[in-house]
């Protein structure tokens, strides 16, 4: 009677582990902590010049000489700085791009 408790024990503990390996194994996963790059540092671009007109009835619009000199620096400006941010923001992504394809 022992020798079929002893194998009744035998048999159920290796299923017990036959199934407890099968079932552990594809949950069990490793992770490597993956330094991002730092928040990149933008442009402050040109605050608004405050520049106002007038809508004339001919569909025009009136502005001071030196308001317009004012807007058209600012424009510039600003074209400028976008632009330099959109550079900034697109190596940024290259960056982080390239860290989830070393990851895969």
């Amino acid at each position: 009677m022992k020798k079929q408790q002893l194998l009744k024990i035998l048999v159920a503990t290796a299923i017990f582990s036959s199934f407890s390996l099968v079932g552990c194994a594809p949950a069990v996963q490793v992770t490597v902590p993956v330094p991002l790059p730092a928040r990149p540092v933008l442009q402050a671009c040109p605050e608004d010049p405050g520049v106002q007109g007038k809508v004339t009835e001919r569909g025009t619009v009136e502005v001071r000489v030196d308001d317009a000199i004012r807007l058209k620096r600012y424009i510039s400006e600003l074209e400028f700085c976008g632009k330099a941010n959109v550079i900034i923001l697109n190596g940024h992504i290259e960056k982080l791009e390239n860290r989830l394809r070393a990851l895969q």
